[in-house]
């Protein structure tokens, strides 16, 4: 059976099945695929739900994926820790909202950074620069 390579990316349809590992059983027509996550549970649903993880992200090295300030829980399966992260511009956004300075820096090394995230983490250096010199809160 093929590796988990895809992750769920509906937030309206299950949404506690968001950002979770899963692999297509079955591909079917009218854009229809049988997803499969690790616990065992099947789904049929559109292909648009599921988002394809690429190697990179598959293939992290242990060490690596903790350091990425996207990165938000691990899964244990068969033994071997595999990371979930962010990945959505919405999720990544939010996100920043919490960071502090070094993690806003280490966020602009990250690979494939959306426009709109980058933008965010730019604003919120700015924030803290300014709540560092004793600007207004904002």
């Amino acid at each position: 059976m093929n590796a988990w390579t895809h992750v769920w990316r509906w937030k309206k349809k299950m949404p506690e099945r968001f950002g979770q590992l899963c692999r297509i059983v079955v591909r079917g027509r009218m854009n229809s695929v049988l997803v499969e996550f690790v616990d065992g549970a099947k789904t049929v649903s559109s292909r648009h739900a599921i988002r394809k993880i690429n190697q990179r992200e598959s293939q992290v090295n242990k060490d690596d994926f903790r350091s990425n300030p996207f990165f938000s829980y691990a899964l244990i399966i068969n033994g071997k820790e595999t990371p979930l992260y962010k990945v959505t511009a919405y999720d990544r956004v939010d996100a920043v909202k919490k960071f502090d300075r070094a993690k806003c820096e280490a966020a602009l090394k990250v690979d494939d950074l959306q426009k709109t995230v980058e933008h965010a983490i730019c604003a919120r250096i700015h924030k803290l620069e300014r709540e560092s010199k004793g600007g207004k809160n904002v």
